[in-house]
C-alpha cells in the first residue's frame, strides 16, 4: 500500500511540474503576444463536462463572463458520496492566445470521506479552495477548450477531526488526503 501511495505522489509531483511549466510558458507567450492581433469574438461564457472540485466531482460547470477576463462559475456533480457543488470567481490573463492562464477562488465541496459498506462514516465537507491552471484552446475551433487546474482546498476543522478519528480508530485503513486536488474538463463557449 505504501509503495502504491508513493508512486501516485511521484506522478502527482510530475503533473504539478508540467502544469507549472505550462503556466509559465502561457504567461510568457501572453506577454509576447502581438497587440495588433485580431480580437476574437467576445463570448458570454462556457459550458463544460469534467472531473474535479470545480465540477462538483464528476459533473458539469458553467462559466459566465462579468468582464473581459473575469467571470463567475458554478459546478454541480457527483462526488462519490452525494451531490457536490462549487461556486466562485475565475480570472483569465489573456484570452488571445491558445494557452490561457486561469486563476480561481471558490466555495463548495472540497473533501469527502467515503468508506464502502459504512455509510455512517461517509460524509461531504465544504469550504474555500484556491488554485490555478490553464485553458488550452483547440487550434481549429477556439470556441472549444480543455481546462486543467490545480486547486488547494482549505479543509474544515470538522473534516480534520473526523479524518483523525477514523485513522486513529484503526477500524479501516485510510490514506492521507492530498494537499492539492486536480481538475480536468472540456468546454464549449457560448
Amino acid at each position: 500500500m505504501r509503495s502504491l501511495t508513493w508512486a501516485f505522489q511521484k506522478r502527482a509531483r510530475r503533473f504539478c511540474l508540467v502544469l507549472s511549466t505550462l503556466m509559465v510558458y502561457s504567461i510568457t507567450s501572453a506577454a509576447q503576444a502581438n497587440q495588433d492581433a485580431e480580437t476574437p469574438t467576445r463570448t458570454r461564457g462556457s459550458f463544460g463536462l469534467g472531473a474535479g472540485l470545480d465540477y462538483g466531482g464528476l459533473g458539469l460547470k458553467t462559466e459566465v463572463n462579468l468582464l473581459k477576463n473575469l467571470g463567475v462559475f458554478g459546478g454541480l456533480g457527483y462526488n462519490l458520496e452525494s451531490v457536490g457543488y462549487n461556486v466562485g470567481l475565475q480570472a483569465k490573463l489573456n484570452s488571445q492566445t491558445n494557452v490561457v492562464p486561469v486563476f480561481a477562488a471558490m466555495y463548495g465541496y472540497n473533501a469527502v470521506i467515503f468508506i464502502i459498506d459504512n455509510e455512517g462514516l461517509t460524509e461531504t465537507y465544504y469550504g474555500f479552495s484556491l488554485g490555478g491552471g490553464v485553458d488550452f484552446k483547440l487550434p481549429r475551433n477556439p470556441n472549444h477548450f480543455f481546462s486543467i487546474k490545480m486547486l488547494i482546498p482549505a479543509r474544515s476543522q470538522a473534516f480534520k477531526d473526523d479524518f483523525n478519528a477514523i485513522r486513529n480508530s484503526r477500524l479501516v485503513e485510510i490514506s492521507e488526503p492530498w494537499p492539492v486536488n486536480f481538475s480536468f474538463g472540456y468546454h464549449f463557449r457560448f
